[in-house]
């Protein structure tokens, strides 16, 4: 058995109900959700509250707008 197919098997992650997530190349059309999805994901992180400050709303924008360039899709 390869690594990949042990990472696989042994994986516990599951969807709301119950299903495993599906894991696909990141197409173009999906750049910006995924962008609002990562930009949400480090909101509340501590770093980002002392650089960035108060404010979940502008942490997420200024999230965002570092994120987009890190996206190859966009």
């Amino acid at each position: 058995m390869g690594e990949a197919d042990a990472r696989s098997k042994s994986s516990t992650a599951r969807t709301a109900d119950g299903a495993a997530p599906a894991v696909a190349e990141l197409r173009a059309d999906d750049a910006e959700a995924a962008v609002g999805v990562l930009a949400r994901a480090f909101r509340d992180n501590p770093l980002n509250r002392a650089v960035i400050g108060a404010g979940a709303e502008r942490r997420v924008r200024v999230n965002a707008a570092g994120l987009r360039p890190q996206i190859p899709a966009l």
